[in-house]
């Protein structure tokens, strides 16, 4: 078997475990939404593609292991997950696509490949508990609203590589004190209002990777 077909399992409610075989390359879209005992995920190590809204509101789901082959998760994956703890993207990953982690309310660790270019839209928006994340040098672009409401974050570096920073990407991140970020960035912090009304917020912006 490669492929699981779109809403194949949704709303199985009483499904607590998943052992998906050997062989496997898509998981296509809905799959296991609104599954809400899931506790236990195994995915093989020849899974590609996991589809849009594949796994959304999962909510008993703590953690999961994703696959090094995998080079797709698609928007809104794990959205409303509201028991994941912590995230590895693998390697080939180079877009976080739009709404995958949002309202993960307990998210706490992000771990990020190298070879991450784009943080979407909503991308991890209100995910209250997330307080640590690194972003690669190598990333592009971070989206609108992309990190809107994760009032957990306290401070983090921007790479010298992002070149947009989008609209409110990091409004409602109410206890984040200090970001460096590159200097070609500052004339887009006001207009965008990307930290807008965050009180506690120092940013020093970098020259050639050091802060000044």
């Amino acid at each position: 078997m490669q492929l699981i077909g779109k809403n194949a399992f949704t709303w199985c409610e009483n499904l607590t475990e998943i052992i998906l075989p050997d062989g496997l390359q898509m998981i296509d879209d809905g799959a296991f939404s609104n599954c809400g005992a899931l506790t236990s995920v195994t995915l093989p190590s020849e899974l590609r593609f996991i589809g849009a809204n594949a796994f959304r509101a999962c909510s008993s789901l703590k953690e999961i292991s994703l696959p090094q082959s995998l080079h797709t998760i698609s928007r809104r994956a794990f959205d409303f997950c509201v028991s994941l703890e912590k995230i590895t993207l693998p390697d080939k990953i180079n877009r976080v696509a739009e709404g995958v982690f949002s309202h993960c309310e307990n998210l706490r660790k992000v771990t990020l490949p190298a070879g991450v270019t784009e943080i979407c839209a909503w991308a991890f928006a209100e995910c209250y508990e997330l307080r640590e994340i690194n972003f690669p040098q190598g990333l592009q672009s971070i989206a609108e609203v992309a990190f809107i409401n994760c009032r957990s974050l306290v401070a983090f570096d921007l790479p010298i590589s992002l070149k947009t920073l989008g609209r409110q990407a990091f409004v409602g991140c109410s206890s984040l004190h200090l970001v460096n970020m590159p200097r070609r960035l500052e004339k887009q912090v006001k207009p965008t209002k990307a930290f807008h009304k965050l009180s506690k917020l120092s940013i020093n912006f970098l020259e050639d990777g050091s802060a000044e």
